[in-house]
């Protein structure tokens, strides 16, 4: 219980560490909920990417206007930024979903 506590805290910190680019390329994205269980249930747009796998943007995206942010996700190629827990230890559990710091599209 303690662990899961302090999981929780420092997780948002492990996130703004390590923040590393890496080159993804986007096939679509849609309006999604992340959370459930136990968490709360926050607004995203998942990103779908053919070689990054899926992903998460939660910067300004409200349940009012996720599928519109969604729609601004044309495919190809784009710069995606990501702090160390969400590039190391994300993909590693269950349903993990990384979460984006920033993005910009290549071209």
């Amino acid at each position: 219980m303690i662990l899961a506590a302090v999981g929780v805290i420092l997780i948002p910190q492990w996130d703004n560490i390590g923040i590393e680019g890496r080159e993804c390329t986007v096939t679509g994205a849609q309006a999604a909920s992340s959370g459930g269980g136990r968490s709360p249930t926050l607004p995203i747009v998942r990103i779908e990417t053919s070689d990054c796998g899926a992903l998460a943007w939660q910067e300004g995206v409200t349940f009012d206007n996720n599928a519109e942010v969604a729609e601004t996700f044309s495919p190809g190629v784009y710069v995606i930024r990501m702090g160390w827990f969400s590039r190391v230890v994300m993909p590693l559990l269950p349903d993990g979903l990384p979460t984006v710091k920033s993005y910009e599209k290549e071209g």
